[in-house]
């Protein structure tokens, strides 16, 4: 019974620190996304089945969009041709949270995302501010 218990305390340690990690990971991976295709005019905030989501516009020689983008309790992301939607299955998982949600700030020269993500059984809020110099 002692060993059972102590086996599950540590699953549970394990899971919150997952949670955390998942919720650094996802916050990382859009500050990257976003300070690599930071130029004007090509950040946008839109949404995609009710959800938040960040779509950052890639054009030159070839026109692309990267979606990021929450469903169904996991972040994530899809390179399409410019101007199209990702399909329900088209994404890659970035990570597993429990919401997402982006807006600008500051005149648009501020892009804020905050994910949402379960410790102690309770939703707790990371937040990043990733400030745009194309603005």
């Amino acid at each position: 019974g002692l060993i059972n218990s102590g086996m599950k305390a540590q699953q549970k340690i394990l899971a919150q620190k997952s949670s955390q990690i998942d919720a650094r990971i996802a916050l990382s991976f859009i500050n990257m996304r976003v300070r690599q295709n930071d130029e004007k005019g090509m950040v946008h905030v839109k949404k995609y089945r009710g959800n938040d989501a960040i779509v950052l516009q890639s054009r030159g020689d070839y026109e692309y969009d990267t979606w990021i983008y929450f469903i169904d309790g996991k972040l994530l992301e899809c390179v399409l041709d410019a101007g199209q939607e990702p399909g329900e299955f088209q994404g890659t998982e970035i990570a597993n949270v429990l919401s997402f949600d982006v807006s600008f700030s500051g005149n648009k020269r501020s892009l804020v995302s905050k994910i949402s993500f379960l410790n102690n059984e309770k939703a707790e809020v990371m937040e990043k501010i990733v400030t745009l110099s194309s603005v």
